[in-house]
């Protein structure tokens, strides 16, 4: 509306699930509590399952520092997502890059749409990376594991 009233520009993201330090709060932060109590050696199941987009923290960031540095000239809106896989399959790869994680999963899966493309995005901003899941948890595993060590994060409730 601020666009087409006034043309003062703007850009709006839809993202996926999004996930890494920081992303604590809300239905889908699960899956970084679950790599937070992994690393601290702590139970958890993650309340829900079936196809996630799995977005790293960092990719989002670098997306919205590329579209606000970028001059507008108008208010469009994307959606932004990582690769999908499933959360059985992202807790089976936890489970891996954390031996003795005690993480799951249980419930529905999301009323969300996991797979829609980053190409309209990609095409507006540039290249803002794009990490696999493997890549991402791993960042967010070994933050977490000096974040812990450090007592600046308490492991989760």
């Amino acid at each position: 509306m601020y666009w087409r009233d006034w043309q003062v520009p703007s850009v709006g993201f839809r993202p996926g699930v999004v996930y890494g330090v920081g992303r604590d709060q809300g239905q889908t932060s699960k899956t970084t509590v679950a790599m937070l109590a992994a690393v601290a050696g702590q139970p958890y199941d993650i309340p829900f399952r079936g196809p996630v987009s799995w977005l790293h923290a960092g990719e989002v960031a670098s997306a919205f520092l590329k579209a606000v540095s970028r001059d507008g000239d108008d208010a469009p809106v994307f959606d932004i997502n990582g690769p999908c896989l499933s959360v059985e399959e992202g807790v089976a790869l936890l489970r891996q890059l954390v031996p003795g994680a005690q993480v799951g999963c249980s419930g529905a899966p999301l009323p969300y749409p996991m797979d829609l493309s980053d190409e309209p995005l990609r095409a507006h901003v540039g290249d803002y990376g794009q990490a696999t899941v493997e890549q991402g948890m791993r960042a967010t595993i070994d933050a977490f594991r000096g974040l812990l060590a450090r007592g600046a994060l308490e492991p989760p409730r």
